[in-house]
């Protein structure tokens, strides 16, 4: 019996110790304050994986450009080989074949039978070379430009991908703010359907109204009570979408700033347009596609042309050289190189080269279009919703009123509780479209920006 005792207490013990260290790594960090709209773009850009892969892709471009560079730069290299021979190599001569007048007889015969050694059984050189690219028809030049260009295509890119990871995120946080509201219009009017529904069993109880009127504000108040468990819900599920965006654990805690108040616009639409078609990084990234492709077209055309290195040699015998020469040597020349028929190769090339360019040139004009269409969708859904604000502040007072005048007739028994009922219902959607109508007003806003290619600024 003391021994399950002690057991217990032991368990009790690290039950006390453990739980709290489980607890807090359980628990993700709380945020001491409230998350502002930029602090979430910028956690986003720092976080998300989308752009991570996209910087990846901006890094190859730079290894690519550096790989064309140095296509200018003189190449070196250097061959080290050995050779063993069965034999050592050795020139014999035979007689009468060597005839120089005046030479003394006694020297010429003893060179009839002379074997001359032309190097050793074991042979080692060390050969450098140093080649310099002279001209090359500007297949260098064209193809590091087009790296170049090809390298600002990927950053561009880069910013495309910041800017709609900014605009999801911008969707994200003002789906939070909109759900959170809805919540806490739902839960108005909950509340003032328990004080609708108190009321009427006062009523009741007191043979005022029929059962029927009793009834009837019950059952809007279980409608109203199973809205606001709906809209919790959907508040936890736009928390969790918005901490996805962020790159955050879906679980995290997590407190918004509200956006501020919306100012009306003022946009003059072609103005907007042409901003737009400045700093979209989609044009741009499409411009340097297109003058990448206008150097491919260059570099391809070089092939036509000759090519002209200069060439350098430094030659080591390190051992078994031939006698006759040198062991240390070097050699200086050009290399002059061309291709004057390739069956066609080059010409197709050239072709394919120039089908891509336009290619490019004709996306570019189509992507011109689509980002002014774009602009004129965002300008109008911005006017429509400033126009919606101006709508539901007229009606929230009317539907204020409405409801005032509903409460008194009920309490002097001159109406129903559908008459206070409905008159509440009116004043909530004209409460949920005013709000609406403002984070509408500003998702626009972002949209615009987003449009026009200045989100992040």
């Amino acid at each position: 019996m003391y021994g399950v005792c002690m057991h217990v207490i032991t368990v009790l013990l690290w039950s006390v110790l453990l739980l709290p260290g489980v607890s807090s790594a359980a628990t993700p960090p709380q945020r001491n304050h409230a998350l502002s709209l930029r602090e979430s773009i910028a956690t986003a850009l720092e976080r998300n994986p989308t752009i991570r892969l996209a910087e990846r892709d901006v890094q190859s471009a730079e290894s690519g450009r550096n790989q064309a560079f140095a296509e200018f730069l003189p190449k070196l290299s250097g061959v080290l080989d050995y050779m063993h021979k069965s034999e050592a190599p050795t020139l014999d001569l035979v007689p009468n074949s060597v005839t120089i007048p005046g030479l003394p007889p006694a020297i010429s015969n003893a060179l009839d039978n002379a074997r001359i050694s032309l190097g050793d059984q074991d042979v080692s050189t060390l050969q450098v070379t140093l080649q310099q690219p002279v001209f090359t028809g500007l297949g260098v030049t064209s193809n590091y430009r087009r790296s170049d260009r090809l390298l600002a295509a990927s950053r561009s890119r880069l910013r495309t991908t910041q800017q709609a990871l900014a605009f999801e995120v911008v969707r994200a946080y003002i789906a939070v703010l909109r759900a959170q509201k809805a919540a806490e219009l739902s839960a108005q009017q909950v509340r003032a359907l328990e004080a609708q529904a108190a009321q009427a069993r006062a009523f009741f109880e007191g043979g005022v109204i029929p059962r029927n009127d009793l009834l009837k504000a019950e059952v809007e108040l279980a409608n109203a009570r199973q809205i606001l468990i709906r809209t919790h819900n959907q508040v936890e599920l736009a928390r969790a979408q918005f901490n996805y965006a962020l790159g955050e654990d879906l679980d995290t805690p997590l407190r918004l700033e509200e956006l501020r108040e919306v100012q009306p616009t003022v946009v003059e639409l072609q103005s907007a347009i042409q901003m737009a078609w400045e700093q979209r990084p989609e044009l741009q990234e499409l411009a340097q596609s297109i003058e990448a492709a206008r150097r491919r077209v260059s570099a391809a055309q070089s092939q036509f042309l000759p090519q002209l290195s200069l060439v350098g040699t430094y030659t080591v015998d390190i051992a078994g050289g031939n006698p006759s020469f040198s062991p240390e040597r070097w050699e200086i020349g050009g290399v002059l190189q061309w291709r004057a028929f390739e069956g066609g190769r080059v010409r197709a090339q050239v072709s394919e080269a120039k089908i891509s360019q336009q290619k490019a040139l004709d996306t570019l004009q189509q992507q011109r279009d689509r980002v002014a269409l774009e602009v004129r969708e965002a300008v109008l859904i911005l006017l429509e919703a400033e126009q919606k604000i101006r709508v539901a502040e007229q009606a929230i007072t009317q539907a204020e009123e409405h409801f005032r005048i509903s409460q008194e007739r009920y309490g002097a028994q001159i109406a129903t509780s559908t008459e206070v009922i409905d008159a509440e219902a009116l004043l909530t959607q004209a409460r949920t479209n005013y709000f609406s109508a403002i984070y509408d007003a500003h998702l626009a806003a972002f949209a615009l920006k987003k449009a026009t290619g200045v989100i992040l600024e």
